[in-house]
């Protein structure tokens, strides 16, 4: 007997470990109805959800999966969605050594788009895989690394890998996570399948290949130039933020608002009687309203000094100078006002871009926004741009606040909000702001980012009277950290960041400024930053950041790579196009206004064994004019005097015959009459349009009209482009969707592979250069061959140097 006491007091420990499973394991217990697949997916749906598949984790073995439970994936769609749309979610599946389901805890939603559909979920050991696909967003796969995230590399401290596992732990269920790596297509149009295998189409590759395959190192394969990968990766942030995020995760965002809006409005009193008892309590001036502003002005670079009260160095603007900037003319300017009579120490910092030489670019976030339609954005610049990215600030408010739409590299993320303050980036790269409409086209954007109501519009501040400026109970009373982005009347962008601003603060400094249109971006401290940047390589990254301001503690390359939430960039204009088909080089020769801003490519392409040479010419940095031949045969009319100054670049148009009667306008002298059956290429102050053949176009004054043939329209082939004739030298042009002026040539006995050709790079109406003579098509340029050197019978297109415009638009 003294023995058995004995064994079982040395065994106490584990017998009573035993029962503490046996009790978890009979806590709260919900089976599965039946032992079968079936059973399992009803488990899973727990009434709300129809499960589609399933996918098994590797088991944590017999003891894990009993109390902690194995991991699943699955795929399943809301009960109530009438559109069946799937989300990949994971749970943890409790289960007995004889393989019974126990219960299932944890669920969590991995992907949540409620505008996307993933589908296509397989695994193999310690890799899953699954498709996703909706509107505007190109065919991707997404995998998942079972395994967990992959370190940066980067030695992280306890509290750091603390906060990462708290941050995994809530997003998927375990300390470690899951690794992620989304595929998208490089550019090109693919059709992307999933399922026990990955199928990918496009117009010269049709691959099926088994996933972990092409998860692995890049093959010599001509897919993989098509293709791109994006890895996810998760660095650590300010605990502040961090804990606001896990707040919001835990007790809800009306919580964590409160909490903000508590110390926030508590830190502005107390700044407000410091400065009372220092500087005694300031007068407060009547509020003047701002001048309206809503004609650009005529100075461009740099705006003109703010008119302003108070301190003498307000409103005076001054370039910024840093050794990470150009050293040739300055690319920013800077200015700060005290916009607030209530709090005279509130600064307003600007900073004004030289949109002639810049572009803007967005780009999303790794964590925000989350994505309604797909994979969430990369968090980092394209590699293929990085290196020209001068500057790069904060993007606008996370989702959870509004749910205000983007876009970002050419992926539609989150839909957009119709009468929410937005700024857009064209396909010709213009950047644009204004109020989004009811019957506005997300597809006609290549990027945008929208938030709140707009701060001013029309030159006036806080246009719709919105009363709350951010997530806080107090609305636009708490002064805090914010920032903005404007449309000045000079045509160019700024960047505003108050240090304790109220919305209705902010507004009035920017109307002050001279803004005509302006989007709140993001606020709070840490969130607002702007850093003048200098890259030197992109793979590995090597890249310096001087933020604007000391009191924006950031690193200097947070917008570069790894950014959780979105952002804005700032690059040079410039660089090759990007279409790979064509071999493009920068044109020798003269240049117009800004010889720092490439304007003429050259480029070839081999079709078919024939060569093809192309210029492509950014029009808006021309003046357009034709001067007519003498094979026109000219009688009775009278031609206008041709200009003075010499052309950049000229271009052979031959002349009209007696067979080929195309029109030829100059203002209200009709030198040859127009025909309904050529296509038009109209130049009105000096800019070029081409309109397919219709009814003919009124003659009017400061209007020239030319017609040529039609080769391609709506992006198709024409019968008259496959029309054989003599073996000659010939060349057609379009205007592709950026705007850019595309003129094709080559020698042969048809036109079609010139027109087939500049379709493949994004035209849709392409012309012939021929307006009937067959005369061998001519270039120019000055500094090479002068084009005033003209044939005497031929009509000529022209080129002039043309002013610098920034490349911003309101809408």
């Amino acid at each position: 007997m003294q023995d058995a006491r004995t064994y079982l007091k040395a065994r106490a420990p584990f017998l009573a470990f035993l029962g503490f499973l046996g009790a978890a394991s009979s806590w709260n217990i919900n089976p599965a109805p039946t032992d079968d697949l079936a059973g399992l997916q009803e488990a899973l749906g727990q009434g709300d959800l129809l499960v589609n598949g399933v996918a098994w984790e590797p088991s944590r073995g017999a003891l894990g999966d009993l109390v902690l439970g194995r991991p699943i994936l699955y795929e399943a769609a809301a009960a109530d969605d009438p559109n069946g749309r799937l989300d990949i979610f994971r749970a943890f599946v409790r289960v007995s050594p004889e393989g019974r389901v126990i219960d299932i805890r944890s669920a969590r939603n991995l992907t949540g788009t409620k505008s996307a559909s993933e589908f296509g979920l397989g695994s193999r050991g310690d890799l899953a895989w699954f498709g996703s696909s909706a509107k505007e967003t190109p065919g991707s796969v997404t995998f998942l690394d079972l395994r967990g995230e992959v370190s940066s590399g980067l030695r992280h401290s306890l509290l750091d890998r603390l906060q990462l596992g708290i941050s995994r732990f809530l997003e998927t269920g375990t300390w470690r996570g899951i690794g992620r790596t989304d595929l998208f297509s490089a550019g090109v149009p693919l059709s992307i399948s999933v399922g026990d295998s990955v199928s990918i189409v496009g117009e010269n590759v049709a691959e099926t290949i088994d996933p972990r395959e092409l998860f692995g190192p890049p093959k010599n394969s001509p897919l993989h130039s098509l293709i791109e990968f994006s890895p996810r990766h998760r660095e650590p942030v300010h605990w502040l933020h961090f804990a606001a995020d896990a707040g919001r995760h835990l007790l809800g965002s009306g919580a964590i608002a409160w909490a903000e809006g508590r110390a926030f409005s508590l830190w502005d009193n107390l700044q407000q009687a410091t400065y009372s008892v220092s500087a005694g309590k300031p007068s407060s001036p009547k509020k003047k309203s701002p001048p309206k502003a809503t004609e650009p002005a005529n100075q461009v670079w740099p705006p003109a000094d703010i008119e302003h009260e108070g301190a003498t160095s307000d409103g005076k603007w001054q370039p910024v100078k840093s050794a990470l900037l150009p050293k040739d003319s300055p690319l920013f300017y800077r200015t700060v006002l005290h916009p607030d009579p209530e709090r005279p120490y509130a600064e307003l910092h600007l900073v004004a871009f030289d949109m002639r030489r810049l572009e803007l670019g967005i780009g999303a976030g790794y964590e925000d926004p989350r994505p309604d339609t797909g994979p969430p954005g990369s968090g980092q610049i394209p590699t293929d741009v990085v290196t020209q990215v001068v500057a790069t600030f904060n993007g606008a408010f996370k989702s959870i606040h509004g749910q205000y739409g983007m876009k970002a590299d050419g992926r539609l993320l989150v839909e957009p909000v119709v009468g929410a303050a937005s700024v857009v980036i064209d396909r010709s790269g213009s950047a644009g702001l204004g109020t989004w409409k009811e019957d506005q086209d997300s597809s006609s954007f290549v990027a945008f980012r929208q938030n709140l109501d707009p701060l001013v519009a029309g030159g006036l501040p806080n246009p719709e009277k919105r009363k709350v400026w951010g997530d806080q109970l107090y609305g636009s009373g708490v002064a805090v950290e914010r920032s903005a982005l404007c449309y000045h009347k000079s045509g160019q962008l700024l960047y505003a960041w108050g240090t304790e601003a109220t919305g209705e603060s902010l507004a009035e400094g920017l109307a002050r400024a001279g803004c005509l249109y302006a989007v709140h971006l993001d606020m709070n401290p840490g969130h607002c930053a702007f850093i003048f940047n200098a890259v030197q390589s992109s793979e590995p990254l090597r890249a310096q950041g001087e933020p604007l301001d000391a009191r924006m503690r950031v690193s200097g390359t947070r917008f570069l790579r790894w950014s959780p939430k979105d952002f804005f960039y700032l690059k040079t204009r410039g660089g090759l196009p990007s279409d790979r088909s064509v071999e493009w080089v920068t044109a020798p020769g003269a240049l117009p206004n800004a010889e720092s801003v490439p304007a003429f490519f050259l480029g070839k392409k081999t079709v078919g064994g024939l060569p093809i040479e192309f210029d492509r010419i950014q029009a808006d940095r021309l003046r357009f004019e034709v001067w007519p031949g003498g094979g026109e045969s000219i009688q009775n009319q009278e031609t206008p005097a041709p200009p003075t100054d010499s052309p950049l670049i000229g271009w052979g148009l031959g002349h009209r015959t007696r067979g080929q009667r195309t029109g030829l306008s100059i203002g209200k002298s009709v030198l040859v009459p127009l025909h309904r059956n050529y296509a038009n290429v109209l130049i009105e102050d000096g800019n070029l349009r081409i309109l397919p053949p219709a009814e003919p176009q009124t003659e009017k004054e400061g209007v020239t009209i030319v017609q040529l043939p039609t080769l391609a329209r709506d992006g198709e082939l024409l019968p008259a482009s496959r029309e054989l004739g003599g073996n000659r030298r010939r060349s057609a042009m379009c205007l592709d969707e950026t705007g850019a002026l595309l003129v094709a040539r080559m020698e042969h006995d048809t036109p079609a592979p010139l027109a087939q050709a500049l379709l493949s790079l994004g035209c849709s109406l392409v012309v012939e250069m021929d307006r009937g003579s067959h005369a061998p098509s001519v270039v120019k340029r000055a500094e090479i061959e002068a084009p005033t050197e003209q044939a005497d019978e031929a009509t000529f297109l022209y080129g002039y140097k043309a002013p610098l415009r920034p490349r911003t638009h309101l809408f």
